[in-house]
């Protein structure tokens, strides 16, 4: 039997479950923590994930959950906003005026940096009332931003009632979602491989499936899943609707032996008895890549809303959409990479495009346009060119690595020869360096035709390989401007000194981080960690880490000055604050201050 969900009940995963539960659990003594569920496309992380989130709820706690989706990659912080300012919780961790404000303070000096600090503001200040969990599914697809607050409030908010529970793929290897949970796992978070289920584990599931004993026919077909959870539930949904399995006195038995043994072929069956707009209301939701509006759909298709709302519910009914009352999306991951890639890939190509001109037509950024963008322009679109340009300014700030991506996109556009190709090598240059991106950086410059233009950029990457580096060197305006009259008047050595660059990186190398582990925390180039180090030993008058972990703890080892408090009391009962299993010492979750970001060179 499936439940409310349309997913078969959970089998297997005991321990696994109940180490969540145990988390859970400590979530009432005011600690909080982070579990991250691994495993292969299909194998049920989500399913589990969704239990221990059952869980969460009927014990009271509040709970924030979503998934990223390929396209947030494009769109930061679309992945925690999202998450944070959906349901089931009520009110919400991030209500309407809340993100209005985070786009403000995005958009303002240091804003990335700004936008962590507000984010952890209004996570702990929502465990107050209880505790909180929050849940991101495919976090491997998570964009830069969100990767950047992940890698600071998860460790910061760890002695406050906040549980983060993440699921993601192996692939891909490399992303700034899986970045920053191998360094999560790499700092203690709780990991969970998610493994096929055994051979008894896939009968079981074949019996709630089929509501029936599967006789050794169909254990045979089983066998042949693989142990996946989601290709047992597609597989035998597929069968039954064909009616080619049959059950008596209770036990199933398959009656044909021409039987699919993938996803494609599984899916492919279910939906080949759908109606054309049916069909056609999957593949314009696969194009889209994140939950949609029938309205969307329908233009995409070349149709009408009123048209596709039977084909909706006729694809809800199907398990193959999922309604939230607001849009719709795949019920899984899979479903909607099995609609995509059957897809000719001109077909793909002219839908992106025709996304493109509808999202721009509709106001759009030029951030999510160019997500589609990316994937139907063709070598000397120009248009397409100016897009991709466009929604890299916008995020240069917040983003540098994701506006690099983009402007190296740009570049592959842009034939030899162009005027367009210098500038865009100027602005590629900057964002690829402030990621720490310094051989791609490099590698552009060779590149470049003009050998005036190679040389300027080769002084300019030296000069932030060797001095303090581009956030620094072209941040301190930023940061002075952005200060308290109080920080602004700053002496000239001792704690009080030490810029909010200077901080946020001294308090993370207190906690026993390398300075290429709080590079990548921090989504800091090392150069920019090593040089905020030598001024920070310099202005406190010593030479070393055990001192200045002396110093951290000494200033900074219990309340924090703005930002997140540890141990924030609450109002489910009194917190027990438990430092004992502090990983690194009590400087990890210090006042999360930001330092100064710019994607311009700095001034000579």
């Amino acid at each position: 039997m499936r439940d409310d969900t349309g997913m078969a009940p959970l089998v297997g995963r005991r321990e696994a479950l109940a180490g969540l539960e145990a988390a859970i659990a400590r979530l009432r003594e005011g600690r909080g923590g982070c579990a991250v569920l691994e495993g292969p496309a299909g194998v049920g992380k989500t399913r589990l994930l969704m239990a221990a989130l059952a869980h969460a709820e009927g014990t009271g706690w509040s709970v924030a959950a979503g998934r990223a989706t390929e396209f947030d990659r494009g769109m930061p912080p679309a992945t925690l906003l999202n998450v944070l300012g959906s349901p089931p919780t009520a009110p919400p961790v991030l209500g309407r005026s809340d993100a209005a404000n985070l786009t403000s303070i995005l958009n303002g000096p240091a804003g990335r940096f700004r936008l962590v600090d507000r984010i952890g503001e209004l996570v702990q200040n929502h465990a107050r009332t209880r505790p909180l969990v929050i849940a991101i599914d495919d976090a491997h697809w998570a964009d830069e931003l969100t990767a950047l607050a992940l890698g600071v409030l998860v460790p910061a908010l760890r002695t406050s009632p906040v549980l983060w529970l993440f699921t993601r793929r192996p692939l891909p290897p490399h992303s700034p979602g899986q970045d920053v949970l191998d360094s999560l796992a790499g700092e203690g978070a709780l990991r969970y491989p998610v493994a096929p289920l055994t051979d008894a584990e896939s009968a079981e599931l074949c019996a709630h499936v089929l509501n029936a004993e599967p006789d050794a026919s169909v254990l045979a077909l089983v066998r042949r899943t693989g142990g996946s959870p989601f290709l047992i539930e597609e597989l035998f949904a597929s069968l039954l609707a064909d009616g080619r399995v049959s059950v008596t006195d209770g036990r199933a038995h398959v009656t044909d032996d021409d039987l699919p043994a993938a996803v494609p072929a599984a899916l492919e069956q279910r939906m080949r008895d759908l109606p054309a707009d049916a069909r056609l209301l999957l593949e314009a939701g696969s194009i889209l890549g994140r939950p949609f509006s029938l309205h969307e759909a329908a233009r995409l298709g070349d149709s009408s809303a009123a048209r596709l709302v039977a084909p909706a519910r006729e694809a809800v009914r199907a398990g193959l959409l999922v309604d939230d009352g607001a849009e719709l999306g795949f019920r899984h991951d899979l479903i909607r990479e099995t609609v995509y890639d059957g897809m000719p890939g001109a077909a793909r190509r002219a839908l992106h495009r025709e996304a493109a001109d509808i999202l721009q037509a509709e106001g759009a950024s030029a951030v999510e346009v160019s997500c589609h963008v990316a994937r139907s322009a063709r070598v000397g679109d120009l248009r397409a060119v100016i897009t991709l340009r466009d929604a890299a300014r916008q995020v240069a700030t917040s983003a540098p690595s994701t506006a690099a991506d983009l402007l190296l996109h740009a570049l592959d556009l842009t034939p030899d020869g162009l005027p367009d190709r210098p500038l865009l090598i100027d602005e590629a240059v900057p964002p690829l360096a402030l990621a720490g991106r310094l051989d791609e950086a490099r590698s552009v410059v060779a590149a470049c035709d003009d050998p005036v233009q190679a040389a300027r950029l080769r002084t300019k990457l030296a000069e932030f390989t060797e001095l303090d580096g581009l956030a620094e060197a072209g941040g301190r305006a930023t940061e002075a401007a952005s200060t308290s009259p109080e920080r602004s008047s700053r002496p000239a050595s001792g704690w009080d000194s030490l810029t909010d660059s200077e901080l946020r990186v001294v308090r993370v190398v207190a906690e026993g981080l390398t300075n290429r582990e709080t590079a990548r925390r921090l989504f800091l180039s090392p150069h920019t960690v090593d040089s905020h180090l030598r001024h920070a030993f310099a202005k406190l008058g010593i030479s070393g880490r055990v001192e200045l972990t002396r110093h951290v703890v000494t200033r900074e080892g219990g309340t924090r000055e703005g930002g997140i408090r540890d141990n924030a009391p609450t109002a489910h009962e009194p917190v027990r604050p438990n430092r004992q299993g502090a990983a690194r010492g009590p400087a990890r979750g210090q006042a999360l201050t930001p330092p100064s970001t710019t994607t311009s060179w700095p001034t000579t």
